[in-house]
């Protein structure tokens, strides 16, 4: 059985009534690949608009895991930043 995982992100040029992490569900077939300091695509906001974001943490918990979006992709198959 897979076990679920989300990663925490931040959105790139967001505003600052924005200016904080964001869980996303991460896609089964992203799992293996996703690390924290990759940039990833996430649709955010009431219109799921496409946005950059940068993953800071992966965790396998999240306050309201029925609420979360998927990440739509993967930009960096390795990080961009480290820890």
């Amino acid at each position: 059985m897979h076990r679920r995982v989300f990663a925490r992100v931040a959105i790139e040029k967001s505003t600052v009534r924005f200016d904080k992490l964001f869980d996303y569900a991460v896609p089964e077939e992203l799992a293996e690949r996703l690390q924290p300091g990759c940039r990833v695509i996430v649709p955010f906001g009431r219109g799921n608009q496409k946005m950059q974001a940068l993953v800071f943490t992966l965790t396998e918990h999240t306050d309201y895991p029925e609420r979360c979006k998927a990440v739509v992709s993967l930009v960096d198959e390795q990080p961009i930043i480290n820890a």
